[in-house]
């Protein structure tokens, strides 16, 4: 009897130790199942939210949600990489539908898959639609053609074909590079055949030679130390000449070696000035001038007797001094000014560069995190430099400085954000662009 008991007590214990084990499986059930549904339920919030933000194209917004948020939720490491691809595959088809209904410009075009590309999930199809661009085809060849020129060493034609390659290329970095290299083999080269003219005594024609190709080294200090050695050399050889004259008049004897001597002199002078008298000063003041286009004074007044030219209708004036921008509309000689505009150029340290450059690539926004700022409607002009408005916070929602009429960039030409719209929306690639 007693041993039956004890059976059953054990038996009744044995009942008692499954029905707890069923509830704690039950109750770790239903906290699973509750933390997966809220799992998921965040991860639909942050999807949702990111595509409201990518459809907007704010792109900053969507890429700091997607990267901050719900690192740890176990619904987005299974769900994200599918529900992305999904999203950019039907956001690209809807691309290159408003692209080819002519909705979109190239650089727009590109600008948008660039952003998509970041998440890596599309690529294949990213690289199908780029091949229907064709800026980047352009590009391209504009690349090879550049490689096959620096090779030759025709380095002038080989700049100007890297200057082409779009910021949208995978290309762009090595072209910005061999850009350097070719700037410092036109420079060496320049300063060559400078040197050889002034050995023979053509200043006029070294010096313009030094400031025709300042597009290519802007304010290189080099070249305008050489340019100014090269005017005094210029002006001690006319004095020189002109003693020599002077004292032959005033002197009953004129040997045949002077004579020579003189002569060799006038000659070379004839090719490097337009008139030679005896006089110092007149010389000077008659010695053919060509002065630098980038050093050139520029308004409505002097702008049509300056031969300037542009590959578009337009052409846009940057005086560092007044801290203006100034936009003409019209051809060479025939210029008529459209706009005038406040701006801020670069900083001490951080100075816009002077020189002659074309408009290239242009972009709606962009976010510096070097500088915790970005800024909307930004045109290209030269590398890093853009002509951009007043500079906004990361989210775009609030203009982080005001300030016009002064130095205050770090070497970019700011602008109100009506005025860099309106230069983004009808300045157009290859439009000539001069800073002094």
């Amino acid at each position: 009897m007693k041993e039956k008991e004890e059976k059953e007590e054990k038996q009744e214990k044995k009942k008692k130790k499954l029905s707890l084990s069923k509830t704690i499986t039950m109750l770790i059930l239903a906290f699973f199942c509750i933390a997966m549904s809220y799992s998921f339920y965040a991860y639909n919030d942050i999807i949702t939210d990111f595509k409201i933000d990518f459809d907007k194209k704010d792109y900053s917004t969507a890429n700091s949600l997607m990267v901050s948020k719900g690192n740890f939720n176990p619904a987005k490491k299974l769900l994200l990489y599918t529900d992305l691809k999904n999203y950019f595959s039907a956001y690209i088809d809807d691309l290159m539908s408003s692209y080819k209904n002519n909705s979109l410009s190239d650089e727009a075009t590109l600008a948008a898959l660039s952003e998509v590309e970041r998440y890596g999930v599309v690529n294949d199809k990213i690289s199908e639609a780029k091949k229907n661009i064709p800026l980047l085809n352009d590009s391209a060849n504009n690349f090879s053609l550049g490689m096959k020129l620096y090779k030759d060493k025709n380095y002038l034609d080989a700049y100007n074909a890297f200057d082409k390659v779009s910021n949208f290329d995978d290309n762009f970095l090595k072209a910005e590079e061999y850009k350097k290299e070719v700037i410092n083999s036109i420079k060496e080269e320049t300063l060559s055949s400078a040197e050889k003219l002034v050995s023979e005594n053509y200043f006029s024609k070294a010096i313009s030679l030094l400031e025709d190709n300042a597009k290519y080294y802007s304010n290189d200090k080099d070249i305008l130390s050489k340019i100014d050695e090269y005017k005094d050399e210029k002006n001690k050889f006319l004095n020189k000449d002109s003693t020599n004259k002077n004292s032959a008049s005033d002197s009953s004897k004129n040997t045949s070696s002077n004579s020579s001597s003189n002569e060799s002199k006038a000659n070379n002078l004839s090719n490097d000035s337009s008139k030679n008298t005896t006089n110092s000063n007149s010389n000077t003041d008659s010695t053919t001038k060509t002065t630098s286009v980038a050093a050139m004074t520029i308004n409505a007044n002097t702008i049509n007797s300056l031969n300037l030219t542009s590959d578009t209708s337009y052409l846009v004036y940057v005086n560092l001094s007044a801290q203006k921008t100034y936009v003409f509309k019209g051809k060479k000689n025939d210029w008529s000014l459209v706009k005038n505009y406040s701006c801020s150029t670069g900083i001490k340290g951080s100075e816009t560069p002077s020189g002659v450059y074309t408009v290239k690539e242009k972009g709606d926004w962009f976010y510096s995190t070097d500088y915790k700022e970005g800024a909307k409607y930004w045109v290209q002009f030269d590398g890093n430099y853009l002509f951009h408005s007043l500079p906004y916070n990361e989210s775009k929602t609030k203009i982080t400085d005001y300030t016009l009429g002064k130095a205050a960039s770090h070497g970019c030409i700011r602008l109100k954000v009506e005025d860099a719209k309106w230069i983004y929306d009808n300045i157009t690639r290859g439009s000539k662009v001069i800073i002094n």
